[in-house]
């Protein structure tokens, strides 16, 4: 049996309503003349701390063997090339060990002092944060040890049982995106013209293997909170290793006029942002290569937009959305303060109703699992050679 601690909704309810109203007066002082100033939080990185790969076993190397490179992607590709051969990989389960051993690593080299960091996670659970579904929410799980923040998101089996099973409307247009990165990419440095790989499409890099990607860890202050972050970086521009040459690739329906308004611009506006955050959260300031493909699959045109710019292109502010994760992490160390280190707190988002609460627990400390709380035993007893 689990106790419950209800959350004030108001805070996480006022929120949501702020950044409605907001939009709404954004859209009633815009003249319309293009010359309002729409801004974002600066893309100001502190550290790259360390880079690992994950081949096509998913095994982690701490090497850069998964970097890839961008290309020019093609116009007229198809981006169903190889979807028949394609086998979805299972979904993954959220937890951080990888991003733990890395840290472990860096530490041991004498590259990172966790004494100045307030917290810890993966992007993708700070993206699901920063930019809630309006139609979904999300569950993380929380514990606060040697006064670090450790963010993990909980993936119930119903939920992964789903995304294992997603139907084919969903799956295809998740191999778009998988087949985009094969044509934008290759395993070393364009120095010509360049042919594809052998038996493939014109400029095809090879098939899809979801599991293989290059990934860093950076320190990063947002909203006052200075994060450790791992995630993906698509590929790079050019040889060098700083966030500056770090490239995002999306794909994405052409924007049209419906009976029911902007909606293919709302979806489109939404999608921009969740990049920009993506971008920003791993401090890449340079660009974004986004290819516009039709139902089909073929590659209609290809943009190369400057992730610094989205906020003018979406025409929001975007300070609000670093404000929310600050008002989030206020809330969450005062909620939990005097807890057990070995305490795991679940938070559940609610975007859909705007509300949160919080839920306690019980028996989530040291288990059969090598663990302790959603920690794993190994990185546990490193933090408490810190105390």
């Amino acid at each position: 049996m689990t106790k419950t601690y209800m959350h004030s909704s108001g805070a996480y309810q006022h929120r949501l309503l702020s950044y409605s109203m907001i939009r709404a007066l954004d859209i009633q002082n815009d003249s319309g003349t293009g010359a309002r100033a729409w801004t974002g939080p600066t893309f100001e990185c502190l550290n790259s701390i360390i880079s690992f790969s994950y081949d096509s076993n998913r095994t982690q190397k701490f090497d850069d063997s998964a970097r890839r490179y961008f290309v020019d992607p093609p116009v007229g590709a198809q981006l169903s090339y190889g979807y028949d051969d394609w086998v979805p990989p299972p979904t993954e389960d959220g937890k951080l060990d990888d991003l733990l051993r890395a840290i472990s690593r860096a530490r041991s080299a004498g590259n990172l002092d966790l004494s100045q960091i307030n917290a810890i996670a993966l992007r993708g659970v700070m993206t699901r944060i920063m930019v809630p579904n309006p139609h979904d929410g999300c569950e993380i799980n929380v514990m606060i040890v040697n006064d670090i923040m450790y963010l993990e998101e909980h993936i119930s089996d119903e939920r992964m049982q789903q995304q294992d099973n997603m139907p084919e409307h969903q799956r295809k247009p998740s191999y778009y995106g998988q087949a985009f990165y094969s044509y934008a990419t290759t395993q070393t440095p364009p120095t010509g013209e360049r042919t594809g790989v052998e038996g493939g499409p014109p400029s095809w890099g090879g098939a899809v293997r979801n599991h293989v990607s290059w990934c860093h860890v950076v320190e990063k202050e947002l909203g006052g909170v200075r994060l450790l972050m791992g995630g993906e970086i698509h590929c790079t521009r050019g040889l060098g290793k700083g966030t500056e040459s770090f490239v995002q690739l999306k794909t994405s329906l052409p924007i049209r006029k419906s009976r029911r308004g902007d909606s293919d611009k709302e979806k489109y506006n939404r999608k921009l942002i969740k990049c920009y955050f993506q971008s920003l959260l791993l401090g890449t300031p340079v660009r974004l290569s986004l290819d516009f493909r039709s139902p089909s699959g073929e590659v209609t045109s290809v943009e190369s937009l400057k992730t610094a710019d989205i906020p003018q292109t979406v025409e929001r502010n975007l300070e609000d959305h670093v404000k929310w994760w600050a008002q989030l992490y206020a809330d969450l160390r005062q909620r939990m303060n005097g807890g057990k280190p070995e305490t795991v707190w679940r938070v559940r988002l609610d975007t859909k109703n705007s509300h949160m609460d919080i839920v306690k627990l019980d028996g989530a400390g040291e288990n059969s699992e090598g663990r302790v709380g959603f920690l794993p035993r190994w990185y546990w007893d490193e933090l408490r050679l810190d105390v």
